[in-house]
């Protein structure tokens, strides 16, 4: 809490539970990490080389962190993947919810409904009321989001959605 006042009051916005932006007079700052972004937002990335993880919307996948390891497979098989993982629709509804619920913004219900077939206020109401009567969400204006508290117990809020 201390940090947060601290960069709210040297022009920083917090747009995410870790991340803060120089903050200008209206909308999202042009200073967000639009690499972290892609995290939230469950869009693809690709890793390169030792220990990278990738996603391509359908699975994840780490590399080989071991340079010499790694360097092996590659010659070997083309290719220096240690794990894959094969998501279902069910885990990527989750992650979606859990990883968009990261950003202050949370999530559009409708839209999540529409990406992911899951309507989150049906599936999860009884879980929803208690975090909301916890101080931890809120439910507005379409979008499902934290709270200043449920941002710094977020892991309580996730919990619910794995």
């Amino acid at each position: 809490e201390i940090m947060c006042g601290a960069c709210q009051k040297a022009g920083y916005e917090q747009y995410e539970i870790s991340n803060f932006a120089l903050a200008r007079q209206a909308g999202t700052s042009p200073f967000s990490s639009r690499h972290n972004l892609k995290y939230w937002t469950g869009a693809p990335f690709y890793g390169m080389g030792c220990g990278a993880h990738s996603y391509d919307g359908q699975s994840r996948w780490t590399n080989i962190a071991k340079t010499e390891k790694y360097i092996e497979a590659v010659r070997v098989s083309g290719h220096g993947i240690a794990e894959r993982r094969e998501l279902t629709e069910a885990d990527r509804a989750a992650e979606a919810l859990f990883m968009g619920l990261r950003l202050n913004e949370g999530i559009a219900l409708d839209d999540f409904l529409t990406d992911y077939g899951v309507d989150v206020i049906r599936k999860y109401g009884r879980e929803l009321e208690r975090m909301k009567e916890s101080g931890l969400v809120e439910i507005g204006g379409g979008r499902l989001r934290l709270t200043g508290r449920g941002r710094l117990l977020s892991n309580e809020v996730f919990v619910n959605f794995v």
